[in-house]
């Protein structure tokens, strides 16, 4: 029986015919194909003659048996498994099957269970790396566990399509799915779709898995989209990491929709970020040079020229309110001051100054609050630590009123 075999998207798709031999023509018998030449003869039947081609003895070819019946019925090809009936399919002119390219019969390890997307596509999976996974993994679809028998010989059917499902397995193979260039959307709904089948996305999506590095390569794109994933399943990490790039994002665009994704807790981080950095940018820029001790060519009269210049420069970076205003941004902003100065002794003032700016700025953290948890640790073990080594009589409570 004839077949057509395509790949693409990441899917084979084996087209079958059931058809085909119902209408082909009836060809005649072939003359007997055979080592020795056999000269030709017009209208002739070779069906039943014998040649002498060995020195008398004679060979028969026999006439096959029933040559032009059509070729055997499509429900005796035993080796297609779609569990689905092979008597509809004759009364179609072809029927499709798509089997994904990552996960398919030849994968390893050995598939033992078969999935399907809700367009049909076929996913060989390992039962017992879905499991290590999460035990009770596709139950609230299957009602049962994976891990039933009856599954080994079944099609699991799930209500997502190729592509999400896809994202899925991989991320529980530790496998990455870039290869298959899904969209951010695609990426989302596959993600959102996780604790519907019993899948934590919060234990899964850990900085090794590849799934992790996909969606932080969208973070610079569609940052608060990023944002709004990973705090929503509680991604903290992910969360962190794609802060930074919220630092030139306006706030107040945020949506209704958006901000209840988010959540109260990573909403609020998301704004004392923003006001910490803006604070903190103010309070660096607020002090001009401090002023050098007059000289001939330059007292204080002279030196205020240097401060209103310094003003002049700090609102412009306080006004355009820049929080991922870069080092690199900000030296470009004061050193033209040095252009107009003649004083040497100034001109050292700034420098030192531009220098302390800059430092102070490269501190300040830019995103979430995972160095601020560390320090807080810290010093609760410092204390913890004291209160230890203090004699008994110096201590001023009980431990368990104390924290």
């Amino acid at each position: 029986m004839p077949t057509s075999h395509t790949c693409y998207h990441g899917y084979e798709h084996w087209v079958l015919y059931p058809n085909y031999a119902h209408s082909r023509p009836d060809y005649l018998t072939p003359s007997p194909s055979l080592c020795h030449s056999v000269p030709y003869i017009d209208n002739h039947n070779f069906s039943n003659d014998f040649f002498d081609l060995t020195g008398g003895n004679q060979i028969q070819v026999p006439t096959p048996k029933n040559s032009h019946s059509p070729s055997p019925s499509l429900e005796n090809r035993s080796w297609i498994t779609t569990g689905h009936s092979f008597s509809s399919l004759e009364n179609t002119t072809h029927h499709s099957l798509s089997i994904s390219t990552a996960f398919h019969p030849n994968a390893d390890p050995q598939p033992d269970t078969v999935l399907s997307s809700l367009d049909g596509v076929l996913f060989y999976v390992h039962a017992p790396t879905l499991l290590e996974t999460s035990p009770d993994i596709f139950c609230p679809l299957s009602k049962t566990s994976l891990a039933e028998p009856k599954f080994r010989i079944t099609i699991v059917s799930l209500d997502a399509s190729s592509t999400e499902l896809n994202i899925i397995l991989h991320a529980v193979y530790k496998t990455s799915p870039a290869v298959h260039s899904p969209s951010i959307e695609t990426v989302i709904r596959a993600v959102d779709r996780m604790p519907t089948w019993s899948i934590s996305p919060k234990e899964l999506l850990t900085p090794l898995n590849p799934l992790y590095e996909l969606l932080l390569s969208y973070a610079p794109i569609q940052p608060l989209e990023i944002y709004a994933l990973a705090s929503h399943h509680e991604l903290e990490d992910l969360a962190i990491n794609t802060s930074p790039y919220l630092l030139s994002y306006d706030l107040s665009t945020i949506t209704d929709a958006m901000a209840q994704r988010i959540g109260p807790i990573y909403l609020k981080r998301l704004l004392l970020l923003h006001i910490n950095r803006s604070r903190e940018l103010k309070a660096i820029l607020l002090h001009p040079p401090h002023p050098h001790p007059p000289v001939k060519d330059c007292d204080f009269e002279d030196q205020k020229k240097l401060t209103r210049a310094w003003a002049l420069a700090s609102a412009y970076l306080v006004w355009d309110a820049r929080l991922d205003l870069s080092t690199h941004g900000m030296e470009k902003v004061f050193k033209p001051l040095m252009a107009d100065l003649t004083c040497e002794l100034c001109c050292q003032v700034l420098k030192e100054k531009i220098k302390n700016v800059v430092t102070k700025w490269a501190t300040v953290k830019v995103s979430g609050y995972k160095h601020f948890r560390r320090l807080l640790h810290f010093l609760t073990g410092r204390v913890f630590h004291m209160w230890i080594c203090l004699p008994r009589i110096m201590r001023p409570c009980p431990l368990t009123r104390t924290f």
